[in-house]
């Protein structure tokens, strides 16, 4: 920052000083008992050097008063004194020795190593907020020490504040100083001094020197003086006389806008910069009255200042507080009830896996029970006999059953293999044997069926009866295609244009047979729509494999079980093969069956997935809540599914008795309706929801007292520090409003507007 002039020089002053400064090779004179050095800098009056003191060897700041004015010898005793008055202060440079007699006088002092705080802002600018205000308070201390001994500064400015080897500031050139008691006018420098101290008839007033200290606050934040523009400097130095000088700045402190840069600095606070306002207020009745009160409105900003954590704290850590415990709480409440929804659906899938098995074993029974039918008549000596005797009459017909077993494809031979069919059908032994089947239906010993058929060791059936009426005749057919007969997976059959064409070769492999009983593939039943299923014994007789006895049956009351909306269970084939997933048995089947429908062929293609076929316990969709039947009730929900597989006694035969079990790739899953399992504990954790708003609520509201309170308790103590900070409001009386510019004094001014 370039050094301001103070306002006594003369055009004379100043070349005077730039020659002495330009000359620093040779020091004015030599002072006894003390070794001058080098050259420090020159002012209006003279020259300062640095010397040591030869006895003790301390370093030493000599000022050489050059000029021989009057003013020059008066303004080295006013100096003098007020050192002389302030020794032994720690705030002030020490004087330790004077010259009046020598020529030029001089006076020596303690020598400031760190130069002054002007040369400090020149090399490393501006300060920062913080480091500025403590400096500031410094200079304010020892500028209350002065003010104490009842001296007056009049000359504050960064050029006159030293700085020590701590950095603490002690003031320097008090050639402008006046003791309190003093009437005689002091000026100071340009943008440092007050506007009422820019007049050589104004009486020395200590708020002088709080301007001064308001100005050095200014820059040590901002760089420069407060009010310094480069037009006022100008009309300033331009002006003839100095009572011009004055006046014009005056008037242009006095016509200017309030300064703001301080304001946009970073942490600057809206306290730190009103107190800078009203050290620079530009009417001395707006400002501190004293340093004193400087002192006092510092301490209570930084009070403030060290209770808005304390405040912030007690503003916002109860909320982050609040906000935390809500958060945790929510997690731990949203765990809880995960934790607890799996709990449940644990327990609801072990529940429905024991009702899975208690179906699984009522379908088993009705397995084992056909299979034990089935093979106690595939072994009757009547009807095997029967059977022998049809296949060896056959062998007699090898022209006949040789049209009847050939592939089905030849279309050029119906009437050939219808006149074959009519024929076999009028034999009379095979009329025998179908007597004997169609006596199965009533038969009490017997469980129900839908049908019981015979076929040769061909495949060629040779007797059929069904239970229900308008069934199309199948004898005379081959189905050794069929699985019942085959054993393989799969019938050997595929489609074409919606009619069935079989694939029946000579070929050992395809005419394979079963050996052991047998539970065919669901296939659909052409009455109702509904899957049905053959239980099938090959028939022996001293080895020789003579045929297949097997029973069909509808799907439908397999597994028993008390099927309500919410708990049903439902049966599943599980064998590989095209029809592995399909649902053999379900409750909407038995409510299209009691209701006359037939079973829509989109429901018979549907399948469950293979992840839910291989899990213990799943969560599903009910496969069967497809469009097309929404209308019959289905509905797409979670149903929480556990399943047990149906297994049936193996060595059912004459061969040997046993317990074993084997699975029959049929599963049984139980479903049950996730919502109402898990509606408990969504009512629980709506209770503990609205417990925990309850809860969230009430803490709240003391939150906000205590915001209330806290905010109440920091508006009073900015209250207090407003008062100590802004300027007081005067009441001006029609007399002063009457008052023009010309006549108005500084001593004695109209409010402040601006400062």
């Amino acid at each position: 920052m370039p050094e301001d002039r103070t306002e006594l020089q003369n055009e004379g002053d100043r070349q005077f000083a730039q020659r002495m400064s330009a000359e620093k090779t040779t020091p004015p004179t030599q002072v006894p008992g003390y070794e001058i050095q080098r050259f420090l800098g020159a002012g209006a009056y003279g020259e300062v050097w640095v010397g040591v003191d030869q006895n003790t060897g301390r370093k030493v700041a000599i000022k050489f008063f050059t000029s021989r004015s009057n003013i020059d010898v008066a303004s080295l005793s006013r100096e003098v004194e007020k050192l002389v008055f302030l020794s032994a202060d720690r705030y002030v440079v020490q004087l330790l020795d004077v010259g009046w007699d020598s020529t030029p006088p001089y006076y020596v002092m303690d020598y400031i190593e760190h130069g002054s705080l002007d040369d400090f802002l020149t090399n490393n600018g501006p300060l920062n907020a913080t480091d500025a205000l403590e400096l500031f308070r410094e200079i304010a201390i020892g500028l209350s020490h002065l003010h104490n001994r009842g001296v007056l500064h009049c000359d504050l400015k960064p050029a006159n504040v030293l700085l020590d080897q701590d950095r603490k500031p002690r003031l320097a050139d008090f050639g402008q100083a006046r003791l309190a008691s003093e009437q005689n006018p002091a000026l100071g420098t340009l943008f440092f001094m007050s506007p009422e101290q820019a007049d050589l008839n104004a009486i020395p007033d200590t708020r002088w020197d709080v301007y001064g200290l308001g100005a050095i606050m200014y820059c040590l934040l901002v760089g420069t003086p407060p009010y310094r523009s480069e037009v006022t400097l100008s009309k300033v130095q331009d002006s003839d006389s100095l009572e011009d000088r004055l006046a014009i700045y005056r008037q242009a402190i006095k016509r200017a806008e309030r300064p703001s840069a301080h304001r946009r600095l970073p942490g600057v606070d809206r306290g730190l910069a009103e107190l800078i306002d009203r050290c620079l207020a530009v009417h001395p009745r707006n400002r501190f009255e004293n340093v004193q009160s400087v002192l006092v409105a510092i301490e209570q900003l930084e009070q403030a200042r060290s209770r808005r954590p304390l405040r912030m704290l007690g503003l916002f850590a109860p909320m982050a507080l609040l906000v935390v415990m809500v958060v945790f709480s929510w997690g731990l409440y949203q765990n809880s009830k995960v934790r607890t929804d799996e709990a449940i659906k644990v327990k609801s899938q072990e529940s429905n896996g024991w009702a899975a098995q208690f179906a699984a074993r009522s379908a088993a029974e009705r397995i084992d029970m056909m299979f034990e039918s089935v093979d106690r008549l595939a072994t009757d000596p009547a009807f095997v006999n029967m059977l022998q005797k049809l296949i060896d009459d056959q062998r007699d017909l090898g022209e006949l059953t040789s049209v009847l077993n050939a592939p089905a494809n030849n279309k050029s031979k119906d009437a050939e293999v219808l006149a074959a069919r009519q024929a076999y059908i009028d034999l009379d032994e095979r009329q025998e044997i179908q007597t004997w089947i169609e006596s199965l239906l009533t038969r009490p010993d017997l469980p129900s069926v839908s049908s019981w058929f015979v076929c040769d060791s061909k495949g060629l059936q040779v007797a059929s009866a069904f239970s229900r009426s308008g069934i199309q005749s199948t004898l005379g057919k081959n189905y050794s295609y069929r699985t019942y007969f085959t054993g393989l997976p799969d019938d050997l059959v595929t489609q074409t244009d919606e009619e069935a064409r079989y694939q029946v070769e000579n070929d050992p492999t395809v005419r394979q047979h079963i050996k052991a009983p047998h539970l065919s593939a669901a296939f659909a039943s052409q009455a109702t729509g509904t899957w049905k299923i053959a239980f099938s014994v090959p028939i022996f007789r001293d080895g020789e494999f003579l045929g297949v006895l097997a029973a069909t049956v509808d799907m439908g009351n397999f597994v028993e079980f008390s099927n309500e909306p919410e708990h049903f269970v439902m049966l599943v084939d599980g064998r590989r093969g095209r029809n592995r997933g399909a649902i053999l048995e379900h409750p909407l089947f038995d409510q299209l069956r009691s209701e006359g429908k037939l079973l829509p062929k989109d429901l018979r293609l549907v399948r469950v997935p293979g992840e839910v076929l291989d899990a213990e316990r799943s969560e599903i969709e009910d496969p069967l809540a497809t469009p097309s039947t929404k209308e019959n009730g289905s509905t797409k929900r979670i149903w929480l599914a556990a399943r047990s597989p149906v297994q049936r006694r193996l060595e059912l035969s004459r061969k040997s008795e046993g317990s074993k079990r084997t699975s029959t790739g049929l599963w049984v899953f139980a479903l049950e309706d996730a919502e109402p399992v898990l509606q408990p504990v969504r009512d629980l954790s709506s209770e503990i929801a609205r417990l925990g708003m309850l809860a969230v609520g009430f803490a709240l509201s003391i939150i906000l007292g205590m915001w209330w309170m806290t905010i109440r308790s920091w508006n009073r103590s900015r209250s207090r520090l407003t008062k100590a900070l802004l300027p007081r409001t005067y009441r001006t009386t029609s007399l002063e409003a009457k008052t023009s510019d010309k006549t108005t004094k500084f001593n004695d001014p109209p409010p402040d507007r601006k400062g």
